[in-house]
């Protein structure tokens, strides 16, 4: 029809620069920490490689859409699974992004461009969303179910927090009572030198799970370039001057995340996580989050779930979407097979062998 207004115009817009791409991600209602332009810097920081950041605009130049995506390198024989693949990523080594748009024709011109990007052989796309996407926006895609996540809503001030029933909520508040008689006392990291001693942690308890830990460069980056903007908070629980545990936050908008934590041996810290989580989620709503991300949880791990269950949260089942289509899901594919083999090496590794391999994985995924 002739009043129909003109389709979107997708472009490319570089994110550090066009001040445009980051009015319009704080002012989206759907956006997170992870679609902010410092994101993308620690991004590039972690492993080099420059972000492709997709853009729609109308008639007068102002953004109504953005997609930020990543190249991947990409694993030999499909090791790795889906994350192993060549990948045109939103975002890689990130649990969620995916398109911002106004409506959802912009969304679909958005990744409908992001399809025209991977016409190489052997190029997959994939969308990590926060937000389910319409079927009319996501046409061409194959949606795949991924994981769980658990969030946790908000009240409007922090001496409303409730953490389920009585019983439940009791249970927790107690658990944060014996951590403090303990010894432990909790507060924002305040040094690099602080950082690095709770990266120290980290890396061995990523070790003690089979999991691989992310590099020393990658927090420090996030350090410098998120931390300055109030987008990182690094809680730490402390022992007569010694850090004993920590839990790392990201957050921007209407949610904050647990990124990482770590901790030494429980027999030296029972109850610190209760201690830090409980911090970490009244100060977020004290800043004005209205939602506590506990995060995905992995297939078959009950004892995770169980935990971040008990925060009263809401469990939600992810989506990720990919073009082109695969062709088999990712829990037959042959990454599954690599992940229980490289839990198991990871366990048995020394502290700097396990560091090493690590970052040189990390840096295909």
């Amino acid at each position: 029809m002739l009043n129909d207004p003109p389709p979107p115009r997708v472009t490319e817009v570089d994110a550090r620069t066009d001040s445009r791409y980051g009015l319009f991600v704080a002012s989206h209602p759907d956006a997170v920490v992870f679609h902010h332009p410092a994101w993308l810097q620690v991004l590039e920081r972690e492993y080099g490689g420059r972000s492709l950041v997709l853009a729609s605009e109308d008639g007068a130049g102002e953004l109504n859409g953005v997609l930020p995506l990543f190249y991947t390198k990409g694993m030999l024989f499909g090791l790795g699974g889906i994350q192993g693949t060549r990948r045109l990523s939103s975002l890689p080594r990130t649990p969620v992004a995916g398109p911002l748009a106004l409506n959802a024709a912009q969304t679909r011109e958005l990744l409908r461009a992001a399809r025209d990007r991977v016409a190489e052989p052997g190029l997959q796309l994939e969308i990590k969303s926060a937000q389910p996407l319409s079927p009319d926006a996501t046409a061409g895609l194959t949606t795949v179910p991924w994981r769980v996540f658990y969030t946790l809503d908000l009240p409007a001030h922090p001496s409303d927090i409730r953490f389920g029933n009585s019983n439940r909520h009791s249970q927790i508040k107690r658990g944060v009572s014996k951590a403090v008689k303990q010894g432990l006392r909790s507060r924002l990291a305040e040094s690099e030198s602080e950082l690095a001693e709770w990266y120290a942690i980290y890396a061995r308890t990523m070790r003690r799970n089979g999991a691989m830990a992310r590099s020393r460069r990658f927090f420090t980056a996030m350090w410098e370039l998120l931390r300055p903007l109030g987008l990182m908070r690094l809680w730490l629980a402390k022992r007569d001057g010694r850090v004993v545990a920590g839990v790392l936050t990201l957050g921007c908008g209407r949610t904050e995340f647990y990124a990482f934590g770590g901790w030494q041996q429980i027999s030296e810290c029972a109850h610190a996580n209760d201690l830090l989580h409980w911090e970490a989620i009244h100060e977020a709503c004290r800043l004005g989050f209205r939602s506590y991300d506990f995060g995905e949880v992995p297939h078959g791990d009950a004892g995770l779930a169980q935990f971040k269950s008990k925060w009263n949260t809401r469990a939600v089942r992810l989506e990720r979407y990919y073009f082109p289509a695969l062709r088999r899901p990712p829990s037959q594919s042959p990454g599954a097979n690599f992940h229980r083999l490289t839990k198991s090496v990871w366990q048995h590794m020394p502290g700097f062998a396990a560091e090493r391999l690590s970052d040189w994985v990390y840096g295909y995924l």
